[in-house]
């Protein structure tokens, strides 16, 4: 996948505020990334030839190269304003590329290793590699809201979860339910993850817990530990169509994930 022309966004500030574009300076072309590289995880028995692999490892995070050009030169002033802004960083920051097949995704990378371009002795671009923080895109998170009140008197509910990541690594999700009233437990199965139970317990009606499962970060509205509680097996989402139960009664149940994008660089 090429960029060329195209404005871009960086650490929140639009490419117009320098006048640049993402751009190739010169004809030919190039092999691009389709992702990050990957190795099998493989061994076998002492007698056997036949390896058996056991998944697939993530070796390096995606990287690419990328060019940004001015129609204008470059002065001094505004080349050192826009090495700042590019290049000043020492954390990731997100880069969007405004195409319209990439509007809803973003990179998180840092951009490095900055080479002024010159044309007719005049300075009109930078090169730099950037580098992310994981071996795809991101897109921007999607919340899937959902209510089993019990007033309703349906106490076990059943979810099609489209999951959008077109990567086949679990997808971990925040989770943020909203018990009904003389409500205390609550449990998410997921039957297309070999019946994986997200379950609570001793919960107190009305109480709103929120558990991050990427971080493991659990938050009470209550204000109480409620690790106790919980039986320590974090949601996870596969790619595609995941098939959940929902036991319990719930005023509101959030369920929130940011899917991954292998669109290479």
């Amino acid at each position: 996948m090429s960029f060329q022309g195209m404005n871009f966004i960086y650490d929140g500030t639009p490419s117009e505020v320098y006048g640049l574009v993402i751009t190739k300076m010169g004809d030919g072309e190039e092999d691009v990334s389709g992702g990050s590289s990957t190795e099998p995880v493989t061994d076998k028995t002492f007698r056997s030839p036949v390896f058996q692999c056991f998944g697939v490892e993530q070796k390096k995070p995606l990287s690419f190269d990328i060019e940004f050009f001015s129609q204008r030169e470059i002065d001094r002033f505004d080349l050192s304003a826009i090495l700042l802004w590019l290049c000043g960083h020492n954390t990731y920051k997100e880069l969007q590329i405004c195409q319209n097949d990439l509007r809803n995704f973003y990179y998180r990378c840092l951009l490095l290793d900055p080479e002024v371009l010159y044309y007719d002795n005049k300075a009109r671009g930078i090169r730099c590699k950037a580098e992310c923080d994981a071996p795809w895109a991101w897109e921007y998170p999607r919340t899937e809201s959902y209510a089993f009140p019990a007033n309703v008197g349906v106490k076990n509910n059943s979810i099609h979860f489209l999951n959008l990541s077109n990567d086949h690594n679990d997808t971990m999700p925040i989770v943020k339910f909203k018990l009904s009233p003389n409500q205390t437990d609550f449990h998410i199965i997921n039957h297309t993850y070999n019946g994986l139970n997200f379950g609570w317990k001793d919960l107190q009606g009305g109480e709103t817990i929120e558990c991050d499962c990427q971080t493991g970060i659990i938050t009470s509205s209550t204000g109480m530990r409620r690790l106790k509680n919980f039986n320590k097996k974090f949601l996870r989402l596969v790619a595609g169509m995941n098939e959940l139960e929902c036991i319990g009664f719930v005023d509101s149940l959030d369920i929130t994930y940011t899917p991954v994008r292998r669109v290479g660089g």
